[in-house]
């Protein structure tokens, strides 16, 4: 399976990969709001259900709005977005595979009350934490 997803935009798909993205490229992306269809994208990939898209980037309604309208996230939405795809391409260069970096994301992690990694990291504190785990495991420390 590509690394890449079918059409999200290519500084998206470098994110997801892992490749190099300018953070300025970046900034501005976000500001002028990522496309929404690429929460779709994540989704239909596997790396999200609807309920964590609803959880961590925006409700359903607007979501579906959005994508009715083929219209943008916001910024604030784009920036989590942004976050998370940078997230999933981490756990995949850590992993090596796709489908274990989205299982491990998926696991419930005990020390966070059970919640999913994924979940854990709608948060600055929460992602900094799954963060620091995939470093750790990156770097052959347990986590």
């Amino acid at each position: 399976m590509a690394l890449t997803l079918r059409h999200m935009p290519e500084m998206l798909a470098n994110l997801l990969a892992s490749a190099p993205v300018p953070p300025q490229a970046l900034d501005e992306a976000v500001r002028a709001g990522l496309p929404a269809f690429a929460v779709r994208e994540l989704v239909e990939d596997g790396w999200l259900t609807w309920d964590d898209a609803d959880a961590l980037i925006a409700s359903k309604r607007t979501l579906n709005r959005r994508l009715g309208d083929h219209a943008a996230l916001t910024p604030d939405e784009s920036d989590r977005l942004a976050r998370l795809i940078e997230l999933f391409g981490h756990a995949r260069r850590v992993f090596g595979d796709q489908a274990k970096a989205k299982r491990w994301l998926a696991r419930p992690w005990g020390e966070w009350g059970d919640r999913p990694r994924i979940r854990v990291a709608g948060t600055g504190a929460g992602l900094a934490a799954v963060r620091e785990a995939l470093a750790q495991i990156e770097w052959g420390m347990f986590a």
